[in-house]
């Protein structure tokens, strides 16, 4: 791991610099709709000097935006809750993704037709941010 790679965020000289990048971008704030690109593009400046930062990075991008977008929803909105809330909400939100385009697409992309393009709806994490308020599994 080289040590310059968070010159950006001030922690340089810390060993697990990566890290706290990755852990800073999820907690900087509690706006969706920019904050799922932000990581992305923070993460895209570290891919160059971390290959934590690029695995990262790789896995995000090649991900339905949507999920994504839903998953730091989740993560963001379950922390501090009681592990059985947390487990209801994951079962609900896991069979509203089960339902949606986007899972039936990366099946037919990763396992099906093996092309590994699948396409996403919506295609970019900003149209996903977009459209978080009106999911219906939100209490």
């Amino acid at each position: 791991m080289h040590p310059a790679v968070c010159t950006a965020t001030g922690c340089n000289t810390f060993p697990g610099c990566s890290r706290a990048l990755i852990y800073d971008c999820l907690h900087k704030n509690n706006h969706l709709s920019p904050i799922v690109g932000d990581i992305l593009n923070e993460l895209k400046d570290c891919v160059i000097q971390d290959d934590l930062c690029e695995g990262v990075f790789e896995r995000l991008s090649e991900r339905s935006p949507m999920a994504v977008t839903i998953t730091l929803q989740c993560l963001r909105r379950d922390e501090g809750r009681d592990l059985r809330e947390v487990y209801q909400s994951d079962l609900k939100v896991a069979g509203y993704l089960m339902e949606q385009h986007d899972f039936k697409e990366g099946v037919r992309a990763r396992l099906i037709d093996r092309d590994n393009c699948p396409q996403w709806n919506p295609d970019t994490f900003e149209n996903a941010a977009v459209m978080l308020p009106v999911l219906p599994f939100e209490e």
